[in-house]
C-alpha cells in the first residue's frame, strides 16, 4: 500500500488507524522534529468544517494534557491534521509494566482535564486507552478530540443506554465518565469486561453486577461501579466528582443540602397537586422556580402543576427545560399531553406511545391516546383500545365507559340500554343530548353534536352528584343561581340548562361546569364566548373561589361552598 505525501513532511510509517482514518509518523523537513499526521476519510464538508472548528477551540485551551494540533492541510480531496507525536504510544502499550498507583494517577489526570473541557462545553465521546497517549517525558496526553464525534464511539466503551437505543445527547458528561470508568477497569485487569459480548449481553452483565474482580481494592471497586453505573443518574454527574473520589479513595455519600431542599419542595408541590390545593401549590412553584432554577425535580413538579391548571404553553416550556437539564428524564407523557392540548396530534401520539413503551400501566397516558383518536375522528381505534383495557377486570378504568360511549355515538349508534343504571354524570350528560327533545339528536339539525359531547379525563374519574354547592352571582341582572349537580349546564332559557339566560347572545348549550371538590372546571361548548378573569377560554379552564366569569356580555362571580371545599 502506498504511503501518502504532503508538502513539508516526510512520511515515515503508519502508526495506526481507526474509524476516522489513518495516522502516520511524519518528520518535519525543516526542523527535523517528529509529528503524528492524521488523514481523515470522512469527506462530508459539514462534518469536516465542524471538526476544524472544534479542534481550533480545543487547541485554544493550550492544555498540557491534550495533544496539540499544529496545523491542518488540505491534501487533494482529503483533510489531514499535523499533531504532536507521543513517542511512548497509548496506554495499551504502557499499562503492562505500570503499577496500580500509576494507572489510577493516569485516570485522575485524564478526568481532571476532561472536567475542565466539560466546563467549556467540549465533550470527547470516545475515551479509551488507545486515545490516551504518553509522550517522551512521560506526560499523559488525550488525543482524538473532534474525530471521536464523527462516529458514535467504540462499542465496548459505550454506556448501556446507548446499547438499547436510548441515545443520549453528544453533550452529556456522563458518557465520558462511563468510558473513563471502563478504561480504568481495563487498565487494572488487562481486559475489557465487555469485549466479545453482544449489546444485550453487556446490558445483562450490568444487571448481574459481576463486572469487577474481587481482588481489586474495595475503595476502587466502589469508585468504578459508580462511574459505570447502568443508570446515568446514579453515576458521577460530573468529571470533577469522579476525580475527587479517586484522589480521596472514597465515594462520598450523596448529601447535597440544596438538592435536599429542592427535592422537599418538589415533593410538597406534587402532594398539593394530588390534594388539589392549587393556591398553596402555586406559591411553592413560584418559590421553587425562583430559587432552584437548575433543579430537575422542581421543573418536573412545576410543569405538572401548570399542565394541571391548563397552562399548556407554560407547562411545555418547563418540561423542555427539565429535559435540557437532564436528557434522560421521563417527561414524554407530559410533553405528549401538551401537544394534545395544542392540537398537534401526531406528535402527541408519538410521545405518548414512547412513554407507554416504558411504562405499561398509566391511566392518564392511555386515556390521552384515546383522546387523540377521538379528536382526529378515528373512533374505531379509540373503541378498540377502550375494549382492550376494559377486558382486564383487574384494572379500574371506569372513565373509559364514557369515552367509549361518545365514540359510538359519533359513529351513529343510538341504543345504549347497557348504561341505563349508570351513575356516571358524564354518561348521563352525554346520553341526555340524544333525547328526542334535544336539538342535538340529529346531526343534520342544530349545532355539531361533537362540540357538545364531553370526554372524561382521569382527574374526574370519581365525579358524583354529591359534590360542592356553588353559586353564580349577579348573572342576568342580579339573579343568584345555586347549583349542586356534578355537571351543570349553562345556556339559553328553554334548552334544559341548570343556569339559564334569556338572551340570544348566549348559546343554547353554552358551557358546562364540572363540579368536583377542589377541582372545578368550566368547559366551553363551542359557544359565542366565555372569559374567566378576563382571559378567553379555549376548550376548558379551571375555576377558583371568587372567579369572575363572562358569558358573552353577561358577567358573574363564581362562588362555591367553603364548608365543603378546602
Amino acid at each position: 500500500m502506498s504511503i501518502p505525501t504532503i508538502p513539508g513532511y516526510d512520511i515515515q510509517r503508519e502508526l495506526g488507524q481507526g474509524g476516522f482514518g489513518k495516522v502516520y509518523l511524519g518528520k518535519d523537513k525543516i526542523s527535523g522534529g517528529l509529528v503524528a499526521i492524521k488523514f481523515l476519510k470522512d469527506e462530508n464538508p459539514k462534518s469536516l468544517n465542524d471538526l476544524v472548528n472544534e479542534i481550533q477551540l480545543i487547541d485554544s485551551f493550550d492544555h498540557p494534557n491534550i495533544v496539540k494540533y499544529r496545523t491542518h492541510i488540505q491534501n487533494g480531496e482529503s483533510l489531514c491534521f499535523v499533531m504532536d507525536y507521543c513517542d511512548k504510544g497509548s496506554l495499551y502499550n504502557a499499562m503492562g509494566s505500570a503499577s496500580l498507583e500509576k494507572k489510577v494517577e493516569w485516570i485522575i489526570t485524564t478526568t481532571k482535564t476532561i472536567a475542565q473541557l466539560h466546563d467549556r462545553g467540549v465533550y470527547h465521546n470516545d475515551l479509551k486507552p488507545g486515545n490516551l497517549l504518553i509522550n517522551k517525558s512521560g506526560t499523559l496526553k488525550i488525543s482524538d478530540f473532534g474525530c471521536a464525534n464523527l462516529s458514535w464511539g467504540t462499542r465496548v466503551f459505550l454506556p448501556p443506554e446507548m446499547l438499547i437505543d436510548q441515545y443520549p445527547s453528544h453533550d452529556d458528561p456522563r458518557r465520558d465518565i462511563y468510558a473513563l470508568g471502563v478504561t480504568l477497569l481495563e487498565l487494572i485487569t488487562g481486559n475489557n469486561p465487555f469485549s466479545g459480548l453482544s449489546n444485550e449481553q453487556i446490558f445483562q452483565k450490568h444487571l448481574a453486577g459481576n463486572i469487577i474482580p474481587e481482588e481489586i481494592p474495595q475503595w476502587l471497586q466502589e469508585v468504578i461501579l459508580k462511574a459505570i453505573h447502568r443508570i446515568p443518574e446514579l453515576r458521577f454527574q460530573n468529571a470533577s466528582d469522579f476525580a475527587e473520589a479517586m484522589s480521596a479513595k472514597h465515594v462520598p455519600s450523596v448529601l447535597n443540602r440544596r438538592k435536599l431542599i429542592a427535592g422537599n419542595i418538589s415533593q410538597k408541590i406534587t402532594k398539593l397537586i394530588t390534594q388539589k390545593k392549587w393556591v398553596k401549590a402555586s406559591g411553592l412553584v413560584e418559590e421553587g422556580l425562583q430559587n432552584y432554577h437548575d433543579d430537575v425535580s422542581i421543573f418536573k413538579a412545576a410543569g405538572s402543576y401548570y399542565l394541571n391548571r391548563n397552562q399548556v404553553a407554560k407547562a411545555q416550556q418547563i418540561f423542555l427545560k427539565a429535559l435540557s437539564l437532564n436528557p434522560r428524564i421521563d417527561v414524554q407523557k407530559e410533553l405528549g399531553i401538551c401537544q394534545l392540548e395544542l392540537g398537534n396530534y401526531p406528535q402527541a401520539i408519538s410521545l405518548i406511545n414512547d412513554h407507554l413503551s416504558r411504562s405499561g400501566l398509566d391511566k392518564e397516558a392511555y386515556n390521552s391516546l384515546i383522546r387523540c383518536y377521538y379528536e382526529t375522528s378515528r373512533y374505531e381505534y379509540a373503541i378498540q383500545l377502550c375494549d382492550q383495557l376494559l377486558a382486564n377486570k383487574d384494572l379500574k378504568f371506569r372513565f373509559l365507559y364514557n369515552n367509549r360511549l361518545i365514540c359510538k355515538i359519533l359513529m351513529g349508534v343510538r341504543e345504549f340500554s347497557e348504561f341505563k343504571n349508570s351513575i356516571n354524570p358524564f354518561i348521563a350528560y352525554n346520553l341526555a343530548l340524544l333525547q328526542p327533545q334535544s336539538e342535538f339528536y340529529n346531526d343534520d339539525k342544530g349545532p355539531n353534536l361533537k362540540s357538545k359531547l364531553l370526554f372524561q379525563e382521569v382527574r374526574h374519574e370519581s365525579l358524583k352528584d354529591d359534590m360542592n354547592r356553588f353559586w353564580l352571582d349577579n348573572l342576568d341582572r342580579n339573579n343568584q343561581r345555586e347549583v349542586t349537580k356534578a355537571i351543570a349546564t349553562v345556556g339559553r332559557t328553554g334548552y334544559h340548562n341548570d343556569i339559564e339566560f334569556g338572551n340570544t347572545k348566549v348559546s343554547r348549550k353554552h358551557a358546562v361546569i364540572i363540579n368536583q371538590k377542589n377541582d372545578l372546571w368550566i368547559y366551553d361548548l363551542n359557544s359565542t364566548g366565555i372569559w374567566v378573569d378576563g382571559i378567553r377560554v379555549k376548550n376548558r379552564a379551571p375555576l377558583l373561589y371568587n372567579t369572575k366569569i363572562e358569558f358573552n356580555g353577561f358577567f358573574g362571580r363564581f362562588i362555591y361552598s367553603l364548608d365543603k371545599v378546602v
